[in-house]
């Protein structure tokens, strides 16, 4: 008889613990379809800003990074001009003068690509287009 009450109450338990595991497993998925929900909002809400930008914006804005980074070059080549004017006169006039100057716009190309990481043949294309 003992071994009867004792097996009713364990089953009485194990009923118990699956129907809030149960319980606790439909709150987590009612609060996921929830996000869902508002995830899929959100996704219709973008598309439409996206529709009002209009096609062929690809387009314009690999023609303002190409500006930018032409105005990049131009910049960085006239602070090595200025710096080169404030530069200090060497006091050895036995200084050795180097040969034959870098090409002009070299070292700013080497700095744009150090700085921004652009590709090299992304910095000729925006020269080739000046």
């Amino acid at each position: 008889m003992t071994l009867v009450a004792v097996t009713v109450v364990i089953t009485g338990l194990l009923i118990a613990a699956l129907a809030i595991y149960l319980f606790m497993v439909g709150v987590v998925r009612n609060r996921i379809a929830g996000n869902l929900g508002d995830g899929l909002h959100n996704a219709w809400t973008v598309a439409e800003q996206v529709q009002v930008v209009g096609p062929g914006i690809n387009r314009r804005l690999n023609k303002t990074g190409g500006d930018l980074l032409g105005a990049t070059l131009h910049l960085i080549e006239a602070a090595e001009a200025i710096a080169a004017k404030l530069a200090p006169c060497s006091a050895d006039p036995a200084a050795p003068v180097p040969a034959s100057p870098a090409p002009r716009g070299s070292a700013a190309r080497q700095r744009v690509l150090q700085l921004t990481r652009v590709p090299f043949w992304l910095v000729e294309a925006c020269r080739m287009r000046r």
